[in-house]
């Protein structure tokens, strides 16, 4: 969906935006997939879905390290799709990828805006 989930369990302090989610850390258990650190449990995280061991599960990483792994590219083929609003990348479109274990997923400039905005008051 284009909209923010401000309130998604708003007592629980979550907000997902075009398949990102960022929230405090439930228990101690999660571990980031840059630093490899664990996550302690009130602080707060940022998820996004891979592809691990056959399935498809969210991956946690500390704030900083989520920033730290964001990329841009050109579109090469045309095929390519905005994973905020599913719309299709024009060849050559600059594109902005934020990367989580083995997946990356790519935004247009504007939702990446939107993105980033969803995730800056998370940063410690």
């Amino acid at each position: 969906s284009n909209t923010v989930k401000n309130n998604a369990e708003s007592d629980k302090g979550t907000n997902s935006i075009g398949g990102i989610s960022c929230e405090f850390a439930k228990t101690g258990r999660s571990t980031c997939r840059k630093c490899s650190e664990k996550i302690e449990k009130g602080s707060p995280r940022v998820g996004m879905q891979a592809w691990i061991v056959g399935r498809q599960a969210v991956t946690w990483q500390c704030v900083t390290c989520f920033l730290d792994n964001i990329s841009c590219s050109y579109e090469k083929t045309g095929r390519g799709r905005c994973k905020l609003t599913s719309r299709t990348f024009d060849r050559g479109e600059l594109k902005i990828g934020f990367q989580s274990h083995t997946a990356t997923s790519y935004y247009t400039l504007d939702s990446a805006r939107k993105v980033l905005a969803c995730i800056m008051p998370w940063v410690p």
